[in-house]
């Protein structure tokens, strides 16, 4: 005859904590595709913009490799934005840390267009590569 509980009964329900909640993150290694532009917005805020290139590498329906470059819109604020201006040139290898944004405009031709950027706050840029 057993005595106890069967397995798996009656154990206590694990917590989520913050960590285990799905987060917006990015993490990007890639050489910049321009200079960076730097801009004083109306609230006092300092935003630096630039393009970053990363590559993928894929086989097509062939069998042969296949490099593609991905661009994307980088975007720093403040003292962030500041380091990215006197460290960052066409070129550079940057690695970064930050998180996706989307912002929503109007096209020139009256058309909604969703524009997706990351929002960097973890710049590295590798002086030797």
């Amino acid at each position: 005859m057993k005595t106890g509980t069967a397995q798996g009964k009656n154990k206590p329900k694990k917590e989520k904590t913050i960590k285990d909640w799905p987060s917006n993150s990015v993490e990007l290694s890639g050489y910049a595709g321009s200079d960076p532009v730097f801009q004083k917005k109306d609230d006092n805020r300092i935003m630096a913009r630039f393009t970053l290139g990363t590559h993928q590498l894929f086989r097509d329906n062939r069998g042969r490799w296949v490099r593609t470059t991905v661009w994307h819109t980088v975007v720093t604020w403040d003292r962030c934005a500041r380091k990215t201006v006197e460290m960052v040139r066409r070129g550079s290898h940057v690695s970064l840390k930050g998180r996706l944004r989307s912002l929503q405009i109007t096209s020139p031709d009256g058309e909604n267009e969703i524009r997706v950027f990351i929002t960097a706050f973890e710049l590295t840029v590798n002086l030797a590569a």
